[in-house]
C-alpha cells in the first residue's frame, strides 16, 4: 500500500505532466484512503491544481489544509503567483 510519499510524488508528478485528471482520480483515493490529512500530499496536492491552472481547487486544498505548517502556505502563495493572482498570494 502507498504511504504518503508515494503519493504526493504521483501527485506532483500529475503536476508536472499536466494530468488534471490523473492527479483528480489520486485526490479521491487518498481522501478514501485516509491519508489526505498529511501536510505532504496537502502541498503536492495544491501545487499540481496550480500548475494544472485550477486555482479554485487549489483554495478548497488549502481551506482544509494544516495552517501551522509551510508547506501549504508557501504552495498556495506560489500557486497564486503562478495563475496571476498577485494580490491573492500577499
Amino acid at each position: 500500500r502507498p504511504n504518503a510519499v508515494t503519493i504526493a510524488s504521483l501527485v506532483s508528478a500529475c503536476g508536472d505532466a499536466l494530468e488534471l485528471n490523473d492527479g483528480k482520480c489520486l485526490h479521491g483515493w487518498a481522501i478514501r484512503q485516509k491519508v489526505y490529512s498529511s501536510v505532504i500530499i496537502e502541498t503536492s496536492l495544491i501545487s499540481m491544481y496550480a500548475k494544472c491552472n485550477r486555482i479554485d481547487l487549489c483554495f478548497r486544498v488549502f481551506s482544509g489544509a494544516s495552517k501551522n505548517q509551510t508547506g501549504p502556505w508557501s504552495a498556495i502563495i506560489a500557486g497564486c503567483f503562478q495563475n496571476g493572482l498577485l494580490r491573492d498570494a500577499l
